[in-house]
């Protein structure tokens, strides 16, 4: 017989371990999408992921062990995340029988329950020291790809049932999470919750058609108020003092790309929410961070699409599809 203590090391190493196998998976084709849950971060993250890794080790302040923080709660929410094999293939199931979508969303309700009231505390502290004096853990995070596979699951289940206020109140608390995570001063953090934001952002798009003007309304004061990202030069600063060293011509390189595409699909996002109903008139006085003119416009069935200069890794302009859903 094992002690109590032994098995529940033997339970901690084996969620580690899967973590690590399922967040190292190869991204090469990973796409955020509402159609394929399992793929969530595109490979340049998990690339800059990697590239930090010497940061990720061992402190976080008192300042963080709080009941009223948010950062506290969301750390609950991760550990709730299963770690099984069970959860996790059906997370990366192609066509997960309704069965297997019931079962993926009870065993991830408790990471879902504590995620939503996560997004009721005003404060968010993770307790992350960048000074430099310290190492530190983000290994917390492990759990967010199949934390975001089970929120996908949550969407796509509530607007099947037509529960419109339950989806937007699910995506509200995707689109806390990512920028929350976003206000740790560090490039990967800002890139994760980027990936969180614009998984939410491109849902909130495709389902937008249903939902009536108070809903819009609502998604829309809550996008005014989230909490504003770390800015990219605090960040390029966290990392210097981290990893005592300059950081690689290529990581500031691509962590300015991913923020001007940022800031472009927020701008496309703000634009469709002020004029949901879509007119290609509504988009003339737009403006573009790339070449200064309006968003292109361009019609397709069950809604339309609004296209920036700016390119994405692929070297594709940034599109935002809004009512995709719609059309199927």
């Amino acid at each position: 017989m094992h002690s109590k203590s032994e098995i529940k090391e033997a339970v901690i190493s084996n969620r580690r371990n899967i973590g690590r196998q399922y967040m190292a998976k190869s991204p090469s084709d990973v796409v955020i999408s509402t159609q394929q849950k399992a793929q969530m971060f595109p490979k340049p993250v998990f690339t800059l992921l990697f590239l930090v890794a010497a940061v990720v080790l061992q402190q976080t302040s008192a300042s963080a062990q709080q009941p009223d923080n948010a950062a506290e709660v969301y750390k609950q929410a991760f550990q709730a995340v299963p770690a099984t094999p069970e959860f996790l293939n059906i997370l990366t199931a192609e066509n997960p029988s309704p069965e297997q979508i019931k079962s993926a969303l009870a065993a991830g309700g408790p990471a879902l329950s504590l995620l939503h009231k996560a997004t009721t505390l005003s404060k968010c502290d993770w307790g992350v020291d960048t000074s430099g004096k310290s190492k530190v853990n983000l290994a917390f995070l492990n759990p967010l790809r199949p934390l975001h596979a089970v929120l996908v699951l949550q969407v796509q289940s509530q607007i099947a049932a037509g529960n419109v206020k339950g989806a937007i109140a699910t995506l509200t608390d995707s689109l806390m999470l990512g920028r929350r995570l976003q206000q740790m001063p560090l490039l990967i953090t800002r890139l994760l919750g980027w990936a969180y934001e614009k998984s939410a952002i491109e849902s909130i798009a495709e389902y937008l058609p249903r939902f009536d003007a108070m809903a819009i309304r609502d998604v829309s004061a809550t996008f005014v108020a989230l909490p504003a990202p770390v800015s990219l030069d605090d960040a390029f600063a966290a990392e210097k003092r981290v990893l005592g060293a300059e950081l690689p011509a290529k990581s500031v390189a691509f962590s300015k790309a991913a923020e001007l595409r940022s800031t472009a699909l927020r701008a496309m996002f703000t634009a469709v929410l002020a004029a949901p109903q879509g007119k290609e008139a509504d988009f003339k006085s737009t403006h573009d961070s790339v070449g200064g003119g309006p968003f292109r416009y361009r019609a397709i069935d069950g809604g339309y699409e609004l296209i920036s200069a700016v390119p994405d890794n692929a070297g594709k302009p940034i599109t935002l599809v809004v009512g995709k859903s719609a059309a199927k």
